[in-house]
């Protein structure tokens, strides 16, 4: 398991010996959600009572092996044909223990569709069926799903945990993953999924210059064009976080300070208010409903629009 997750936390590992119906992970990193659930099953299915998985016995030897035919795990959000494929399958009695498990991760991204199916099946689940669900916001899980689970909320890791596992599991360098963490909010999953994603840190001066004289430093809006278009929005948001950190003195990153003191009078110039809006409508482009590509010119765009000084109405 990751460093940081524990079976151990709020009683999951007496959980796993007596599973109820439906188990609701929430995880805003998703990946560690994605590996307590297959702890969780490891430990649900092992043949033998020893209260961790024996790797052994004829069940672990499946698993281990990717072939256990008594569990399924999805971790992208399924179409209703799954759903429907799932249902039918979950209906056989299970070939090896007592139980069948399914791991269905990013619940909170299901179209409308697969959900309405999935709840079928929730509502009336066979006898020997168990599922694991996760979510990175609890708010966006349906009511009804909510109504049918035991939810637990799993920890994250710490800024430095993140670091040593990208770097003692991952053969990152300490500058690397220093630089992929600051770019993905310090998730050591998306970190590792972009081992080579640009350091927000690097350009902060040329964000500063735009944000100072929108109309005249467009430097920053032709420097975008040069990153790839899914890592613009992690790559604007991190910056500005930094930006906000400094303006309202809340952080004590290393080197965060010295590396903008130079910028200190342009930065008091800016309008916090501003910064913050912009991060928000950021936010709002990564709901699942919003479009997702064309990111480069959907960000540029709204830049032109919430940092125009002529724009008084944020």
């Amino acid at each position: 398991m990751l460093p940081w997750t524990d079976l151990h936390y709020r009683g999951l590992d007496r959980l796993a010996d007596r599973l109820p119906a439906t188990l609701l992970l929430i995880d805003p990193q998703r990946g560690n959600a994605d590996d307590m659930a297959q702890a969780i099953i490891a430990r649900a299915l092992c043949l033998h009572d020893d209260h961790r998985p024996c790797g052994q016995c004829k069940s672990c030897h499946l698993l281990a092996q990717g072939t256990h035919p008594d569990t399924a795990s999805y971790l992208e959000p399924c179409k209703i044909e799954d759903i429907r494929d799932l249902g039918d399958t979950l209906q056989n009695t299970p070939a090896i223990g007592a139980l069948r498990l399914t791991y269905l991760g990013a619940i909170d991204n299901y179209n409308p569709y697969a959900l309405n199916a999935l709840l079928k099946t929730l509502e009336e689940p066979p006898q020997h069926s168990r599922f694991i669900l996760s979510a990175t916001n609890r708010r966006a899980v349906k009511a009804t799903i909510l109504s049918r689970s035991h939810v637990v909320t799993l920890p994250q890791p710490t800024a430095e945990q993140a670091q040593q596992w990208l770097v003692n599991a991952h053969a990152f360098n300490p500058e690397q993953a220093a630089a992929s963490l600051a770019l993905h909010h310090g998730n050591p999953h998306q970190a590792l999924a972009h081992p080579d994603a640009p350091d927000p840190h690097e350009h902060l001066g040329l964000l500063i210059a735009y944000l100072s004289q929108p109309q005249r430093a467009t430097a920053y809006l032709h420097h975008l064009d040069r990153l790839k278009d899914n890592d613009l929005n992690d790559y604007l948001q991190s910056q500005l976080e930094t930006l906000i950190a400094y303006r309202q003195l809340d952080s004590s990153g290393q080197n965060w300070h010295n590396r903008l003191r130079q910028h200190d009078a342009d930065l008091q110039g800016l309008d916090l208010n501003r910064l913050h809006t912009l991060y928000a409508r950021l936010s709002e482009l990564r709901r699942p409903d919003r479009q997702q590509i064309g990111q480069t010119l959907n960000i540029k765009a709204l830049l032109l629009e919430t940092c125009d000084k002529r724009n008084l109405e944020l």
